[in-house]
């Protein structure tokens, strides 16, 4: 049976939200959240409002899954020969509506994203998704 999952980082906690199946939203951390299927969705409106009008963040992206393995992890592993990192920051980058790699490569879709929060991770939500580098 397939399970459909949403997550996304999450400015305010400091940590992963996830919904699966629809349920109300999870907040969930050190955690390595495995998902098949991936598509990488960023709200048109939202972006445009964060850019042109208010200034500040909110919920606009998010990685949505058709199923998931959730482990809890006590470090953070990923080979970055295996590993590529996919972001999202409408502030740094505003002209980008879209998901991106670090080098501003456009990510729409992935077999399979490691999506992973950590207390160690130096970013604001304390997550970082890594897609496979054969992919980019």
């Amino acid at each position: 049976m397939t399970v459909r999952i949403k997550a996304h980082g999450n400015l305010r906690k400091g940590l992963m939200s996830v919904s699966i199946d629809g349920a109300p939203i999870q907040h969930v951390d050190s955690v390595e959240v495995r998902m098949t299927g991936c598509q990488f969705k960023v709200g048109e409106r939202t972006h445009y409002r964060i850019v042109e009008v208010t200034g500040h963040r909110e919920i606009s992206a998010k990685i949505h899954a058709d199923d998931f393995t959730m482990t809890p992890i006590t470090s953070v592993d990923v080979d970055p020969a295996e590993w590529v990192e996919v972001t999202y920051n409408p502030i740094t980058h505003p002209e980008r509506d879209y998901f991106y790699t670090r080098d501003g490569v456009r990510v729409d879709r992935a077999s399979v994203v490691r999506f992973i929060t950590h207390p160690s991770m130096s970013n604001v939500t304390k997550c970082r998704a890594y897609i496979p580098a054969e992919e980019v």
